[in-house]
């Protein structure tokens, strides 16, 4: 299984600050001017010092709106800039709040500075006085502020994904581990028990034995270049030579037989795990001309691949983990959240497994 790294996406840059600062204007200054504009302040028991601006150029209008959006973007930017930094909390909240007084201050200079001339030519030096200047430093001050605010929501927004998208790597990562350790667990097993039947093999005939090699080394192929899910096909593929393998040493005591609808062929299926079914009937239950063991690998309409098996348990049985199933089952439930069904009675054992549409 490839590695997957999450892509974490930055809505704290360039273009959320501009974006931001436009919407901002939309929002807040606009319909201050145009209230001003209409005079209507006097509704809200307010008698504004600002003359209506009617008086005013609309070239004032237009100089306003690219002020604000300048002071909101470089706010933006700072906050940015300040908040995707590696630093505490308590020093950033006091950058914050510094860039945004000394901010604040310098652009309110600016904006008296730039219509000081204007308002002089109109007669409005009251808008130039102290009182004026507080009052607009103030206002000023409030867009900072609510910069911040806004600045923090992105900001933790995008930890909580980021902290989102670790967990998910982290899970999927914990999958991958485990699926390796479940894998690896049973191949050593199935090498064993290939080993152990050579060896009986070539004291009895070392034709069989050399057939034998042959097939064994085409399934450690597969074992060797196999992926942790593959297709129904690929898997069918292997487990017509495991059972080959198996029926040179049982000859006529095993009998497999397969009733596969070839439209399942493109499904998907945990790799090996036709194998463990196979290794585990074989294990567990009699094998002999007069007592065969019939294995049947079927699929059915309702999407499941059936390996079941008469069962004819050894009357001293061999000690049983089930360590094979508990494999296969987990393997099912990490990959896709889907269990296995076993089912055993006193004639039959059975095993379904979920086939995966790809």
């Amino acid at each position: 299984m490839k590695k997957q790294r999450a892509i974490q996406k930055n809505y704290m840059t360039t273009r959320s600050a501009i974006v931001l600062s436009l919407g901002m204007n939309l929002v807040l200054l606009l319909p201050f001017l145009m209230m001003l504009f209409f005079g209507d302040f006097v509704v809200f028991g307010y008698d504004p010092v600002i003359p209506a601006i009617d008086s005013l150029s609309s070239t004032m209008i237009m100089c306003s709106f690219f002020e604000y959006f300048t002071f909101l973007f470089l706010m933006f930017k700072f906050n940015f800039n300040i908040l995707n930094r590696n630093i505490g909390i308590k020093k950033r909240t006091v950058t914050l709040i510094l860039g945004a007084i000394l901010g604040t201050l310098i652009f309110t200079l600016f904006l008296m500075a730039s219509r000081f001339a204007r308002y002089h030519v109109l007669g409005h030096v009251s808008l130039l006085s102290s009182p004026a200047l507080l009052a607009t430093f103030i206002f000023n001050f409030l867009f900072a502020v609510f910069v911040i605010f806004i600045s923090q929501i992105i900001y933790l927004s995008q930890k909580q994904q980021q902290f989102v998208s670790q967990y998910e790597a982290l899970e999927t990562e914990n999958i991958r581990i485990r699926y390796e350790a479940l894998k690896n667990q049973v191949n050593p097993h199935f090498f064993f028990n290939a080993l152990s039947i050579l060896d009986s093999l070539v004291a009895i005939d070392q034709q069989k034995a050399q057939k034998f090699i042959q097939k064994f080394s085409l399934i450690f192929r597969y074992i060797l270049h196999n992926k942790d899910v593959v297709t129904l096909n690929d898997e069918l593929d292997f487990i017509y030579n495991f059972s080959d393998l198996m029926k040179i040493r049982y000859a006529d005591g095993l009998k497999i037989n397969f009733s596969i609808d070839e439209k399942y062929g493109s499904y998907l299926v945990v790799s090996l795990g036709l194998q463990t079914l196979v290794e585990n009937a074989i294990k567990h239950n009699i094998i002999s001309k007069q007592k065969p063991l019939l294995i049947t690998i079927e699929t059915t309409s309702d999407e499941m691949l059936i390996v079941s098996n008469n069962y004819q348990p050894k009357d001293v049985s061999q000690p049983c983990s089930g360590i094979g199933l508990k494999n296969l089952y987990e393997m099912y439930l990490l990959k896709w959240r889907k269990g296995i069904l076993i089912e055993n009675t006193e004639t039959i054992f059975r095993v379904s497994l979920p086939l995966i549409k790809f």
